[in-house]
């Protein structure tokens, strides 16, 4: 069982026989991911970073400010602190899927994609 901000998940681990999805081209691409841009590929091109949490942080302060003006140990309160939960929940996932999105996106149109592993530099 897993608890999230908007309830209560159970996961199951299954076998699934997976289809590999045919690549639409041929070409190879080298990423690296960095904090101006969401990544930046050796082809010159530059996604920018969606910044969801910018864009939600009116909401976020909002709903902040509405517990503090409840009374502690009170259901209002706890009703609150649960919308302020399911709010940054959402910017959570709005990241995880585009992420994801962008991740098979840009491994449909490549054959090889190859990524610099920041811990490694770091390290050496």
């Amino acid at each position: 069982m897993v608890r999230k901000a908007d309830g209560y998940y159970c996961q199951f681990a299954i076998s699934v026989d997976v289809q590999p999805e045919l690549r639409t081209a041929n070409g190879e691409v080298g990423l690296d991911v960095g904090l101006e841009h969401f990544y930046s590929d050796s082809n010159g091109h530059h996604e920018p970073n969606p910044k969801f949490l910018k864009k939600a942080e009116r909401a976020i302060k909002h709903a902040q400010r509405q517990i503090y003006k409840k009374e502690k140990g009170k259901n209002q309160r706890r009703k609150a602190r649960q919308r302020y939960a399911r709010k940054h929940l959402r910017v959570s996932r709005q990241r995880n899927e585009h992420a994801k999105r962008i991740a098979r996106n840009v491994c449909k149109a490549n054959a090889l994609v190859a990524y610099v592993d920041a811990k490694r530099l770091a390290a050496g």
